[in-house]
């Protein structure tokens, strides 16, 4: 012991000094239970600040904590207090705290949502704002799991999603102008807080001239943008082919008239592949040409084959056996977060906003505690918005 400070040292280090035993007059046992009835409170409750216990009210049935009634500590070491006496009352949801509110039970509570306070004309109470080091944003993942959406790695579609979003919008319509837009997970209320080098204004325009340039459209009525997306063919036939020819483009021209899906025994009914042009591949050309006499022959004014592999023979070839292969790539992805008032607003805006683009966003509400294990920490999200609280050292990793 010291004029500074207090040691204390314990044989097991999983001891908690709180509820280890240190003070030996409080039983440990009891100590996270201490407020489950006044008859502890007022037994084992000790301390030395400026208010003590007086009462605790409960409900009979439930055990559930009413009110705490704190009165001032006469033999405060200081200064006394200027308040007699303080009670805390406690609610299970909002709807109680308002109504207690505006029938002048309770003096002063802490509310969230600015809109509850429209209840309340200025001479009843008086509103006191803090400004707290947090903010909201909506965090894109660019490692999605195998099961997720690959959609938000491309940087132009997260630039467009930036700003095709009224930032301003929301924050009159959710909070009633009561914050400010940030543009940096770091607030710029910190020291040493340097502006991000680019700002996202909104430009609704801007964000549909990337997603065109990037290549995503209106290709149908959905109202959803779409990208078509185009796979190179593993072969494709650029030769002019003829009785003697030789070579790769040959065997696969043999194994393109074998196939059912070009011709078959029907066209080339001994389906041999030699790599060589003699004639029973001549003849089973003949046979294609004139089965598909309108691609191949018309343009020309012909009627009968040629027995030649030449562009329209190509083209037709090329269609069947070597066809290429498009994917249709939507403008859509999911989006996480709370299930609270606040959140579901804020994230039907987005909702809104993205559509006027040509977005298609499904909005998934989960309790914060999923959230925090099933989503954040396995990064198991396409899009999340989630609310981040800076500390001293905001350092957001």
């Amino acid at each position: 012991m010291g004029i500074l400070g207090v040691n204390f040292y314990f044989k097991n280090t999983e001891v908690q000094p709180a509820f280890g035993g240190v003070f030996k007059d409080i039983p440990p046992k009891n100590l996270p239970w201490a407020l489950s009835s006044e008859e502890h409170l007022k037994e084992y409750l000790v301390g030395s600040g400026p208010f003590q216990f007086k009462q605790l009210a409960q409900d009979n049935k439930s055990g559930y904590i009413k009110s705490l009634t704190l009165v001032r500590n006469q033999n405060y070491f200081v200064k006394k207090p200027f308040i007699s006496q303080i009670s805390f009352h406690f609610f299970d949801n909002k709807e109680g705290l308002l109504e207690s509110a505006s029938q002048g039970k309770i003096d002063g509570f802490l509310i969230s949502d600015p809109k509850d306070l429209e209840i309340f004309s200025d001479e009843t109470f008086k509103i006191l704002e803090l400004s707290l080091p947090r903010y909201f944003a909506v965090f894109f993942n660019q490692n999605p799991p195998e099961n997720k959406s690959k959609l938000l790695t491309s940087e132009e579609i997260r630039k467009a999603l930036n700003y095709a979003v009224d930032k301003e919008e929301i924050l009159e319509k959710v909070v009633l102008g009561k914050g400010k837009v940030v543009d940096s997970p770091i607030l710029p209320d910190f020291y040493g807080f340097n502006p991000p080098l680019k700002i996202y204004q909104f430009d609704k325009e801007k964000a549909e001239e990337i997603l065109e340039e990037a290549g995503f459209k209106y290709i149908d009525e959905s109202g959803i943008r779409k990208k078509i997306i185009s796979e190179k063919p593993t072969f494709s036939f650029t030769k002019t082919l003829q009785y003697g020819s030789r070579g790769d483009e040959v065997t696969q021209l043999q194994k393109c008239l074998a196939n059912p899906v070009a011709g078959g025994p029907e066209i080339y009914p001994s389906g041999k592949i030699t790599g060589y042009f003699g004639n029973e591949t001549r003849q089973a050309v003949i046979l294609f040409q004139e089965k598909y006499k309108e691609d191949v022959l018309a343009p020309f004014g012909l009627e009968k084959g040629t027995g030649q592999v030449k562009s329209k023979t190509r083209e037709k070839l090329n269609e069947l056996c070597f066809p290429q292969k498009e994917e249709i790539l939507p403008l859509q992805f999911s989006l996480v977060t709370v299930n609270k008032p606040l959140m579901i607003e804020i994230s039907h805006l987005l909702q809104k906003s993205w559509k006027e683009i040509g977005a298609n966003v499904q909005i998934k509400f989960e309790p914060i505690s999923f959230i925090e294990t099933d989503i954040i920490k396995p990064r198991n999200f396409e899009a999340l918005l989630f609310g981040e609280v800076l500390n001293s050292l905001p350092d957001p990793f």
